[in-house]
């Protein structure tokens, strides 16, 4: 909304711009734009959108990552146990034998 400025009433600001408009041909005297819109939110508005785009594409980078991590943790758990349970001297502990059962 454009506002005349000023403390005279509006109507003799009016009476005063068509005064000095009145004085150079190119123009016509003030125009209303009540309806015209102004764009420049849209950039705005697009800029933010990517970001929000660019943030969830990174958050979900990031769990991508931590869910390998996991699974990476998670086999090498199991190869550890397996080589334990297959081949416990390898642990350089000393297993005593069992006890000899005598009938």
């Amino acid at each position: 909304m454009v506002v005349f400025p000023g403390h005279k009433p509006v109507r003799n600001i009016k009476e005063e711009f068509h005064r000095i408009a009145g004085g150079n041909p190119k123009v016509h005297g003030p125009v209303q734009i009540n309806g015209v819109k102004v764009k420049g939110q849209r950039l705005t508005t697009t800029i933010i959108i990517f970001i929000i785009i660019a943030f969830i594409i990174i958050i979900i980078i990031i769990i991508i990552i931590i869910i390998f991590i996991i699974i990476i943790i998670i086999i090498i758990i199991i190869i550890i146990i397996t080589i334990i349970t297959k081949h416990p001297h390898l642990l350089f502990i000393s297993v005593p034998p069992p006890p000899n059962v005598h009938h």
